[in-house]
């Protein structure tokens, strides 16, 4: 979950509180959401840790990578799947 980890702390405050957002709402399809009161105060190591929790690690990633494309965030979700292309 290190490659998780690091790209989430690439987020800035903002961008990561957006993130949390995206996980919260049932705006990704086919994606259980994660209760809001679950993220409120959630650093990226607790976004990490809750999220390998619902989704397993290779769900964590995969959401990740949609989320930041939802984003617009496409040079860290580019960063993300070249990871998971050499696992």
């Amino acid at each position: 979950m290190e490659v998780l980890l690091d790209t989430l702390e690439e987020l800035t405050a903002k961008e990561l509180k957006k993130f949390k957002l995206f996980l919260t709402e049932e705006t990704l399809e086919g994606v259980q959401h994660i209760p809001r009161g679950q993220l409120e105060n959630a650093d990226a190591t607790d976004v990490t840790s809750k999220m390998r929790d619902v989704y397993g690690q290779d769900g964590a990633l995969k959401v990740t990578l949609h989320v930041l494309k939802k984003m617009n965030h496409n040079e860290l979700a580019d960063r993300l799947e070249g990871e998971l292309e050499k696992r």
